[in-house]
């Protein structure tokens, strides 16, 4: 299961959220980890349109094996292209938050829930 590759959707404007979700799904072991928004480091991506970032996002999620959700991911036309395509090709679809909580080690959910 840790060795499964994960796409995180969120938008590719605010890497910061999706570094945040990767660093704590690192630290659970998760490492085969798409971050849509390192498609584009070193690229001059002025005047792209959003077909131009939905590219190579489609062709990733459809190598994966589970789509991680970031809150708002809806208001990001990419993100929400990526999650429809995840859908269209009946990939399982988590919001990252919940990924993350679930497997955290059971001690570490009882310790913050008292």
């Amino acid at each position: 299961m840790k060795n499964q590759r994960i796409y995180i959707a969120g938008s590719i404007h605010s890497p910061n959220e999706i570094n945040l979700a990767a660093e704590a799904l690192r630290e659970l072991g998760f490492n085969n980890l798409v971050l849509p928004h390192e498609f584009f480091t070193g690229i001059n991506t002025e005047g792209f349109t959003p077909p131009d970032y939905m590219k190579p996002c489609i062709k990733e999620v459809s190598d994966c094996d589970l789509v991680l959700t970031l809150d708002g991911f809806e208001r990001d036309e990419v993100a929400t292209a990526a999650v429809t395509v995840a859908r269209m090709l009946q990939k399982r679809i988590v919001l990252a938050f919940k990924f993350i909580t679930d497997n955290k080690p059971k001690e570490e959910n009882h310790s913050s829930a008292a």
